[in-house]
């Protein structure tokens, strides 16, 4: 029986933003890199955890807001 509804299934999908893919340590060390070029004090590993909080409030305000 679980063949059958399995072979009706065409798509999966998975959330692997931050669970597999390390955003931090991949993004991070040229974002400073940068930052240090244009002679920011800010980290690499502070400006990503500043986008990232931002884009958490960005990605759920219609919720926040009851919008959607």
């Amino acid at each position: 029986m679980a063949d059958e509804s399995l072979a009706r299934v065409r798509h999966l999908t998975f959330d692997i933003f931050g669970t597999v893919l390390d955003l931090t340590g991949s993004l991070a060390p040229p974002a400073g890199e940068f930052l240090a070029a244009h002679g920011s004090e800010m980290t690499g590993e502070e400006f990503y955890a500043e986008w990232r909080a931002r884009q958490r409030i960005e990605q759920y305000q219609d919720n926040l807001l009851m919008l959607g």
